[in-house]
């Protein structure tokens, strides 16, 4: 984490000098990517810890949040399907209809 520090002072180094040589680009490229890292890190275990709170413990604290934090951790919400019909169903169907007492005039 030391040279997370230094990353200002490697832009500004650079910035001053007009042109960066390649060992400093190649430290500057290896600190942004140890930063990227270290964000991702974070966000993985950050994601971990909400994920892991009780279903009752989000949906007290955080009623207006729970359909949200639930489509993060567990991904969206299947949508109902509409039921199929094979053609024998709608044949019984259609058999019942013609069935039914015609409706009062």
């Amino acid at each position: 984490m030391g040279r997370l520090v230094c990353i200002p002072i490697y832009l500004a180094l650079a910035l001053s000098l007009g042109g960066c040589t390649n060992a400093l680009r190649a430290i500057i490229g290896e600190s942004i990517e140890e930063v990227r890292a270290a964000k991702d890190t974070e966000a993985e275990v950050l994601k971990a810890g909400l994920c892991a709170m009780s279903v009752g413990a989000l949906n007290r604290k955080f009623p207006e949040d729970a359909s949200v934090i639930n489509g993060l951790c567990f991904g969206p919400k299947p949508q109902p399907q509409p039921p199929t019909l094979d053609a024998r169903t709608i044949e019984v169907l259609r058999l019942l209809l013609e069935l039914r007492p015609p409706a009062p005039e």
